[in-house]
């Protein structure tokens, strides 16, 4: 039987990881809208103090100050925590 305790040590042995890279449209927001659990998680990496986190987009129709705003605007995420990772184009990594 799994209790708490055996998936916390199960966790704890894994380790904390060394990076955090979150996906933002439709994973961490939909529209203007926070999607559930993604607070949480954010509080739960600052208490935990994970490094510094990233957020990744593949959307192109917006500038970095723009996410770094809407960011923002939820709440829970500071400007040092909002670093934004452009998308990547195949020309980039060939």
């Amino acid at each position: 039987m799994k209790t708490n305790a055996n998936i916390n040590d199960k966790l704890y042995r894994l380790g904390l990881p060394k990076a955090v890279v979150l996906d933002m449209d439709g994973t961490f927001f939909l529209g203007d809208q926070l999607l559930p659990g993604a607070l949480e998680l954010l509080n739960y990496l600052n208490a935990k103090d994970i490094p510094p986190f990233s957020f990744l987009t593949n959307n192109t129709s917006k500038g970095k100050a723009d996410y770094v705003h809407k960011l923002m605007g939820f709440g829970g995420v500071k400007r040092a925590d909002a670093r934004i990772l452009p998308p990547v184009t195949r020309r980039s990594v060939t």
